[in-house]
């Protein structure tokens, strides 16, 4: 990979992703396909108001469920797609009921609970945390659900000619016993597979591919691969006999969250490396903070350098038309893009260009670019260099740091040189917590399961080639390197799902959590970094349905600062560390 590309792959990492995951949700995401509230009769006027298919119901609003239950209830219901044939509906979900006094999420009496359906199940380890169930619901509990739903419709039900609730059984099955059987259908299957993986204290990290005992796919037709796999997972589920009489069976194949012994995790033997602060690098900051307040002076026969300021004539071609055009714009040179344009130029495309030279730079138009016709399409940055100034910088003294605020020069030395300290320590703890985290890991010897780690994997090499397009990396660039890309990606995200899994369970052991206070500093944090305030923090969170993701980052940074309080850490002198606090001086 070229060093330009390296580079911006190594300001990707530290810059844009955490050492490790901090959320299984947002790693996994468990796309939802339920509650679907119907409206289906094939006779003019009828129709269930406010009935919503219900898969996986926890009975009372109040009762709680650990995470494995709610992630396995999760899966069960995101697993069954009723076709559209059998269920027409529509996404709409029917308003909270007042029920017995308090708000009630469901539109069932608490009598009528879920029924427990007690599944008889058999299991076949597939290798690499694949388990394939054998489900079976006996006759009586399917017989127990049959009756539930078929009085929830006969109250819900309107048919022009009968008062809402009585109309006869026989027109009810007659004009919604196509809707009751698929009704029927989808609580059971969801149900079953919930209590399924719940007994066996198994936690699901995929959906569940779900088939009629010893089923067999159809032959698949030409459709793309994910058409063709939606079509036969649609035909197994119909395939799933439903007889309220008669016992239900079925296979499920899922993977599961590793299972595994925790190591020993305390008086880990540790190392801490601070890298030491130079004067160089105190140097390097003050000059970049000078140049923020200096006077530009024109340079005529030099070449551009990191830092300069830069007036350019430029336009921007996408697809042989021009898509933005400047003349005299404005830009600025950084060590690692060229910005103050509408798109993003690698440093190294840009430095060295001479007064009067012109330049053409592969470019990919980005996601904020004020043509949306055009945006994340492939381009070119036609640039001219017009004028060069450089920053008109003098002797670093006193008055230079007197205009910085400072009382004189050896007060912003120290000022600087403090913060890199902290910096430096900062980056020596997070190396610690990392170095512990991974002596975990490799002490647990478990893998991680197939599917979660190649979604893992696609979505960090989607995201990094993003990143480097914006960037200024051309299509070229990046599409000669995806395999590199790919394979780094799987490598690094086997890391953070170990990681991940491994704090997780030294958290369940220790009992460590978070409260609800140390959640509300953590988005005041947030609000602070974002200007906005808590309420709309708090707000967006939600939207984003991030809330879990954040308390698992807290309860993470918790359990690394366990490990790091009870390990035994030697500075890379060799002397004992002691304390995990250090000095970079």
């Amino acid at each position: 990979m070229p060093p330009g590309l390296r580079a911006g792959v190594a300001q990707w990492q530290s810059a844009s992703l955490p050492s490790w995951p901090r959320g299984f949700d947002s790693l996994h995401p468990l796309h939802l396909r339920c509650d679907v509230s119907l409206c289906v009769s094939d006779q003019p006027g009828a129709r269930l108001s406010g009935l919503r298919s219900r898969s996986g119901c926890e009975g009372h609003a109040g009762r709680r469920r650990d995470g494995r239950t709610e992630r396995n209830a999760r899966v069960a219901r995101s697993s069954y797609r009723p076709g559209r044939d059998e269920v027409r509906g529509h996404d709409r979900l029917p308003e909270r009921q007042e029920t017995g006094g308090h708000e009630h999420d469901h539109d069932h009496e608490h009598e009528e609970d879920a029924i427990e359906l007690s599944p008889a199940v058999q299991v076949e380890d597939l290798g690499a945390w694949k388990r394939k169930l054998r489900i079976e619901v006996s006759a009586e509990k399917v017989k127990g659900q049959y009756d539930k739903s078929l009085r929830r419709f006969a109250r819900e039900a309107q048919i022009p000619g009968f008062r809402k609730g009585h109309v006869p059984r026989q027109r009810l099955l007659k004009q919604f016993g196509k809707v009751l059987t698929e009704e029927l259908r989808l609580t059971l299957v969801s149900k079953a597979i919930e209590e399924a993986l719940d007994a066996n204290k198994f936690t699901a990290v995929s959906d569940a591919k779900i088939t009629p005992v010893g089923w067999e796919p159809p032959p698949a037709g030409e459709e793309d691969a994910a058409k063709a796999r939606e079509a036969q997972e649609a035909e197994a589920l119909k395939a799933i006999a439903v007889d309220p009489e008669a016992p239900l069976s079925f296979e499920v194949e899922i993977e599961i969250k590793p299972i595994f012994d925790l190591p020993e995790y305390k008086g880990l033997k540790l190392t801490r490396r601070v890298r030491p602060v130079t004067d160089e690098d105190v140097d390097d900051i003050i000059t970049s903070a000078r140049r923020s307040g200096a006077d530009y002076a024109e340079v005529e026969d030099g070449r551009a350098e990191v830092g300069d300021r830069l007036t350019v004539s430029a336009r921007v071609e996408v697809e042989g038309e021009t898509a933005w055009q400047a003349d005299g714009a404005i830009a600025h040179l950084t060590d690692s893009i060229l910005i103050g344009l509408p798109v993003s130029a690698r440093c190294e495309s840009v430095e060295g260009t001479a007064v009067g030279e012109e330049r053409t730079i592969d470019v990919t138009i980005p996601a904020n670019f004020e043509k949306e016709d055009v945006r994340g399409k492939e381009g070119r940055l036609v640039l001219k260099l017009d004028e060069l100034k450089r920053a008109v910088l003098g002797p670093l003294d006193d008055e230079a740091a007197k205009g910085l605020g400072y009382e004189d020069i050896a007060a912003l030395r120290a000022n600087v040189r403090e913060q890199l300290v902290r910096r430096a320590d900062a980056q020596a703890r997070e190396a610690l917590e990392t170095e512990a985290a991974d002596q975990i890991v490799k002490a647990a010897g478990f893998d991680v399961p197939g599917g979660m780690l190649v979604n893992m994997a696609a979505g960090q090499a989607m995201r990094r080639v993003v990143h480097l397009a914006r960037m200024g990396f051309g299509t070229d660039d990046i599409s000669g390197h995806m395999d590199e890309i790919r394979d780094e990606a799987l490598a690094e995200s086997d890391i953070w799902l170990k990681r991940y899994l491994v704090l997780e369970k030294i958290a369940e052991a220790e009992g460590i959590e978070v409260s609800d206070g140390e959640l509300e500093e953590e988005i005041r944090r947030y609000a602070r970094s974002t200007r906005r305030t808590p309420v709309a923090a708090r707000n967006q969170l939600e939207r984003e349905d991030r809330i879990d993701s954040l308390r698992n980052a807290i309860r993470d940074a918790k359990v690394l600062n366990f490990l790091v309080e009870h390990a035994d850490i030697r500075d890379a002198s060799g002397e004992h560390g002691g304390s995990p606090e250090g000095g970079g001086a």
